[in-house]
């Protein structure tokens, strides 16, 4: 089950296009205020978190021990230079945006899946 984290309409379906056909089940959300809580309530293997919400995300969900869950942020590559805030916050792979589809694959299989 993977968590994306999105508030952009065209990546969301990008993701959720890809996600669906390699069958993940996915929950999709673009608020933060729910986000952590959601985290912590339910299971997942894995989220993929765009940056411009992601590092207080980030760093709430490693503050609630969830030490083991993969998480991918998408990151535009005018925003590279954050990367090490992100990898500080507790993040476990990027994706420079736009994002490719084998790339994603990739880290799908890394963490979670595979194909």
């Amino acid at each position: 089950k993977v968590l994306v984290i999105n508030d952009n309409v065209h990546d969301q379906e990008l993701l959720k296009s890809y996600l669906d056909s390699v069958g993940c089940v996915t929950a999709y959300m673009s608020s933060n205020r729910e986000v952590v809580e959601k985290i912590h309530a339910d299971r997942y293997d894995l989220c993929l978190i765009d940056a411009s919400e992601g590092y207080e995300i980030v760093k709430s969900v490693r503050a609630l021990g969830l030490t083991q869950l993969p998480i991918i942020v998408l990151i535009a590559e005018d925003m590279l230079k954050e990367q090490y805030r992100y990898l500080e916050a507790g993040m476990n792979e990027l994706i420079v945006k736009p994002i490719q589809i084998n790339e994603l694959k990739q880290k799908l299989n890394q963490w979670i899946m595979k194909f």
